[in-house]
């Protein structure tokens, strides 16, 4: 009874940040993971309702450790390293901070030149029997990333008009020049092939059509077939036209910047003409957009998380100041990690932003025993120093264990041929590892200037 009063409120504090860390993604635009986000939310809280029910019952089974057992744990290895680690951390608390202000300004330094960027091709390994066929598709085959731009008109025959079918042309022609381009397609394409064939004389595929009345009959003779092959290029009323790109694996940045050169090079082409409007479409389109907008949506859940935590433990604790100082022993692993990235090239996608918000609800479990074990021995009436020693005794091998554990268990995604999944593994656990590392190392100091009275006061008022 003694043990589940004592551990009761802290593990359910671990479990609901958990939660809040995993649901904070209910906020993204993306329906799987909002689905991802809430079921694993729920699933940590109705373990802990298991944990918490039915644990304590089989330990009503299990023979309790002798003194002999407990006194020999107290004075082992593990705990005098950490005793004396403590120590030395209270000793130089000025220098540990400042340390790690210096080393948290590097960190953010280098983490300022990650790239939010997208590839195909960097989802699988080299010699990945997808990857080699995606090259071999491109190759031959003109790619698997198309970009559709639609012409819309409002005067009727407006892109059968020589100079309108000449301005496109004249687009597509810029567009083939690109390197990321494998192939153009459009309307005037195909009248070029049908007036080459109509005439015998491959010389006319390089002229200019002369008059919209010669358009409209390669136009009309076209259409005499069933289906039309212009029925996906040019409408009958030549009101709306379609011109396609057939783009590499550039990755998303390099799109976005074509598409932006593209937009430039449309509107310099149509000139004044107010009566066409453009829109795009097809995966290079939508991929390379909407990549910037899911990471910023999955960004925006982890700030969410953060001020979520912060006032579940200011709640829980009693203490505004407790609260804040959960704060930075579990945001600085995370700039660590973005410099982690950099380091290894490894971009920021959909597949690695997620790591964040389930690492700081999942990591943050460490900061929350040591405050709730500071926070108990300060009711004792004790110093805050001594206090602190008590709680890394009492909390630092429950803390490596748990911490590593979770490593362990993320690591095994380092064995996964499907590349998103192993740098989903090495990325949270290096967020663990880091946050294992700053509870142990950070906390303590921070504690030791500005913790206070651990909220003490604040509750007895």
């Amino acid at each position: 009874r003694r043990t589940v009063r004592a551990i009761a409120v802290a593990c359910m504090l671990t479990s609901a940040t958990t939660a809040v860390g995993l649901a904070s993604l209910v906020v993204s635009k993306t329906v799987m993971l909002r689905h991802f986000g809430l079921t694993s939310g729920l699933g940590v809280m109705v373990s802990y309702v298991v944990i918490i029910t039915f644990v304590p019952a089989v330990l009503t089974w299990v023979t309790p450790p002798k003194r002999e057992e407990v006194r020999r744990e107290r004075t082992s290895m593990f705990t005098k390293v950490s005793n004396g680690l403590v120590a030395r951390l209270l000793r130089w608390r000025w220098a540990v901070l400042v340390a790690t202000d210096l080393f948290t300004v590097g960190a953010g330094y280098v983490a300022s030149g990650i790239t939010v960027d997208h590839a195909l091709l960097d989802q699988f390994d080299e010699t990945d029997p997808v990857y080699t066929t995606t090259l071999l598709i491109e190759e031959k085959l003109a790619g698997v990333r198309p970009l559709e731009v639609v012409l819309v008109s409002t005067e009727e025959d407006h892109f059968m008009d020589p100079e309108m079918v000449q301005t496109i042309q004249k687009i597509r022609n810029w567009a083939a020049l690109r390197p990321e381009i494998i192939r153009t397609s459009s309307y005037g394409d195909m009248l070029r092939e049908s007036y080459v064939l109509l005439s015998g004389d491959p010389s006319v595929r390089s002229e200019n059509f002369k008059s919209a009345k010669q358009v409209k009959g390669l136009v009309t003779m076209m259409s005499q077939r069933d289906p039309s092959p212009l029925n996906d290029w040019l409408t009958q009323d030549g009101k709306k036209a379609r011109v396609q790109f057939k783009l590499r694996d550039v990755g998303a940045q390099a799109t976005m910047r074509f598409l932006d050169a593209l937009e430039q090079e449309i509107e310099s082409e149509l000139g004044d003409d107010e009566t066409v409007s453009v829109s795009f479409t097809g995966e290079a389109y939508t991929a390379s957009r909407g990549q910037a907008a899911v990471v910023n949506d999955l960004l925006g859940s982890l700030l969410v998380a953060v001020v979520v935590i912060f006032l579940l433990l200011a709640f829980f604790f009693r203490s505004v100041r407790l609260g804040l100082l959960s704060i930075p022993p579990n945001l600085i692993p995370l700039v660590a990690t973005m410099a982690y990235m950099v380091w290894r090239e490894i971009p920021l996608n959909v597949s690695t932003v997620i790591i964040f918000s389930i690492s700081l609800g999942l990591a943050v479990n460490g900061t929350i025993h040591v405050l709730a074990r500071f926070r108990e021995e300060m009711h004792t009436g004790i110093g805050r120093e001594a206090a602190l020693v008590r709680a890394a005794r009492g909390t630092g091998r429950a803390i490596v264990i748990s911490c590593v554990t979770l490593m362990a268990g993320f690591s095994v995604l380092l064995l996964s041929s499907f590349v998103p999944v192993r740098n989903f593994g090495e990325l949270i656990a290096i967020t663990i590892g880091g946050c294992l590392v700053a509870t142990l190392l950070v906390l303590p100091p921070l504690l030791s200037v500005a913790g206070g009275d651990g909220g003490v006061r604040d509750s007895s008022d």
